[in-house]
């Protein structure tokens, strides 16, 4: 009766122990397979996007600064007949070829080395003394290939009264937009 009983465990812990090593393989084989998986037919249906990243983001810039200077012009943000375009927290001025774009836009953009602080603490051009305002973009946040939220920060008087906000763009029609 002993040996019945312990031939009986003994076949029960090989049983059990091949059931284990049968859910082990199969737990491996699916999360194998999950680290295959296809991707969502919303992504997979997207074609990649027709512009590099630099492409992309120069026409980002682009259009964050021409609606700003617009958004400056009609809310009457302050009196500025220029807007001075920095670049990243450093203030680093852009391009001069990417600024000839803005040339015959109203208020002027020039790049954030030509302004300077009048005696009352706001912002002036150097050479000509018109009071302008400071926009200076923070970064480009990418979500997924035609959407972007880029913050910026923008000043009219002293350091103390800076205002943080952001632009939503997505790549529609062949051009990004501001939501």
């Amino acid at each position: 009766m002993r040996l019945t009983k312990i031939v009986a465990a003994c076949a029960l812990i090989v049983s059990l122990a091949g059931c284990m090593t049968e859910k082990r393989k199969r737990a491996e084989f699916f999360a194998a397979q999950e680290t295959v998986r296809k991707p969502p037919k919303d992504q997979k249906s997207q074609p990649p996007p027709p512009f590099t990243r630099e492409e992309a983001e120069d026409a980002i810039c682009e259009t964050v600064i021409a609606r700003f200077a617009r958004d400056a012009s009609a809310r009457s943000k302050t009196d500025a007949e220029v807007v001075f375009v920095g670049l990243t927290p450093t203030n680093l001025d852009p391009n001069p070829g990417f600024l000839r774009k803005f040339e015959r836009r109203k208020p002027a953009v020039l790049p954030i080395s030509a302004a300077a602080r009048s005696d009352d603490n706001h912002w002036i051009e150097k050479t000509s003394g018109k009071r302008g305002v400071v926009l200076r973009i923070e970064r480009i946040d990418w979500d997924g290939f035609y959407t972007v939220r880029v913050p910026y920060v923008w000043s009219a008087g002293s350091s103390s009264h800076e205002h943080a906000e952001s632009f939503q763009l997505s790549w529609k029609r062949g051009r990004w937009v501001v939501l």
